[in-house]
């Protein structure tokens, strides 16, 4: 017999056949008419007094997501009847959490698969109940992912909602205590904590890129710029940021999720602002305290050659000796303490991917290029030039939006003392991996993202002027 007609010949006193019938869909059983199938699963969800009672609703929910699997099931899961079936498991007081979970996962994939079932979704409400979720503290990372997931896709596209959500719900306060709570109660190396984590991120990477560029919109915007999408209200997040940037604990493969979302959402904020937060106990190589100057570059100013090739040629010139060098890789040091310093944590961290996916010795050394790093990000499912590239470009940022920064990477990077006897390219060291990405094919996004580093690290115009001049 069809599976429909099998399912549909139950009643409510036959729970263990529907049991059975549940589980056999979910275990991937031949399935004819999956279509119908589908909707009498979710009106029967919706009625809640038939075939599926409380206890079946989750695995009547899972059997639904696992037939929708093709774009004909998410159709119908993006119905606004059937959206309305799903919100109302998800309000439910008296269903487990586990069949609200299941309800928004297959929200989460209708909202996926039919963009435009994402405005009817915020209609009914359904946007309100995810984001009242997230901000009560009586469920876990499991709870609080599918939810997150939902609002992180109706807020990538730009939306009035997103002004509600910013103004009237204060979600960054809300985004701030939920990660701080995930961070301190639940341990990171689960695939839930994660996940929550990463998701929750990824809506305040929305909300710091499209709340300010809504406003621009509306009258008495202000047409600002790239770099300074920026709005006050945001700033109850930056702690949060750097509590996690800096505390995260480190992975067999760097640069992963949810540490890289941390860095996505860092690019937004400015630096000067908030140079306690990011540089506290701050002291320069002569002693003095926090740079104040802005170190940035007029707009449109750009050099004949290319950001790579104006660096490389003044780089060719210096290098440095590798006893100099603070930044050895971790494998050849014991651990770092924890800080709070977010330039040395963003060196530490690029001196560690790159020694990771470009080893080297004292006699030979890996070229960025090499087949061997794209075995290596394949098999570890990483695109290395996206993971480094937002990184570099972070360093980038302190550099122009703190002077004392650009005095210290010089330091690390460009110290006075020179040892001409290894050419810069031929270095194990972090410096030689850099300059080595200046000339990759393969990394376009971090070769150029490197070329931006070196030439706002020399003033973006020349030489840097606490060095006496090459003889």
């Amino acid at each position: 017999m069809a599976t429909l007609a099998s399912y549909t010949s139950l009643g409510p006193t036959d729970r263990s056949k529907v049991i059975s019938s549940l589980q056999s869909i979910i275990a991937g059983a031949g399935v004819r008419d999956r279509v119908p199938l589908i909707q009498t699963l979710l009106d029967d969800v919706a009625d809640g007094r038939g075939r599926i009672g409380p206890k079946e609703t989750m695995q009547a929910l899972l059997a639904a997501k696992v037939l929708a699997r093709v774009p004909e099931g998410a159709q119908v899961f993006s119905q606004t009847k059937n959206l309305r079936a799903f919100l109302k498991v998800i309000k439910s007081i008296s269903l487990p959490a586990d069949a609200q979970a299941e309800a928004m996962r297959c929200v989460a994939n209708a909202l996926l698969l039919v963009p435009s079932a994402r405005e009817e979704w915020i209609a009914i409400g359904g946007a309100d109940a995810c984001i009242d979720i997230i901000e009560r503290d009586s469920y876990g990372p499991e709870t609080y992912f599918p939810a997150a997931r939902i609002v992180f896709l109706i807020t990538v596209a730009r939306t009035p909602y997103i002004l509600k959500m910013v103004d009237q719900y204060r979600i960054m306060d809300t985004l701030s205590r939920r990660l701080e709570s995930i961070f301190e109660n639940f341990p990171i190396s689960a695939t839930w904590t994660r996940e929550a984590m990463t998701d929750l991120l990824k809506i305040t990477f929305n909300m710091t890129l499209q709340y300010p560029r809504i406003i621009d919109e509306t009258p008495g915007g202000s047409n600002r710029v790239l770099g300074e999408l920026w709005d006050d209200q945001f700033a109850v997040i930056v702690p949060t940021l750097l509590r996690l940037y800096h505390g995260l604990p480190p992975t067999s493969v760097p640069l992963t999720a949810p540490l890289m979302h941390v860095l996505h959402v860092l690019l937004n904020v400015p630096v000067e602002p908030f140079t306690s937060s990011f540089f506290p106990a701050q002291s320069s190589p002569s002693g003095s305290s926090h740079g104040s100057g802005s170190g940035s570059t007029p707009n449109g100013a750009h050099p004949p050659e290319s950001f790579g090739q104006r660096a490389l040629n003044y780089l060719q010139r210096r290098s440095i000796s590798s006893d100099k060098h603070p930044f050895i890789p971790y494998g050849r040091r014991s651990p770092p303490q924890p800080s709070t310093d977010t330039f040395k944590r963003s060196m530490d961290l690029l001196d560690t991917a790159l020694a990771h996916y470009f080893p080297s010795s004292d006699s030979q050394y890996t070229e960025p290029d090499d087949l061997k790093v794209r075995l290596m990000a394949k098999k570890e499912d990483v695109n290395v030039d996206e993971a480094l590239s937002p990184l570099v470009l972070f360093i980038q940022r302190l550099i122009v939006g703190n002077e004392h920064v650009k005095e210290r990477i010089r330091m690390v990077l460009l110290p006075p003392d020179l040892d001409r006897s290894v050419p810069l390219q031929r270095r194990p060291d972090l410096i030689g991996r850099l300059v080595r990405l200046l000339t990759s094919v393969h990394m376009p996004q971090t070769k150029a993202a490197v070329g931006e580093m070196f030439y706002a690290m020399c003033d973006a115009n020349g030489l840097p002027p606490s060095f006496p001049p090459f003889r």
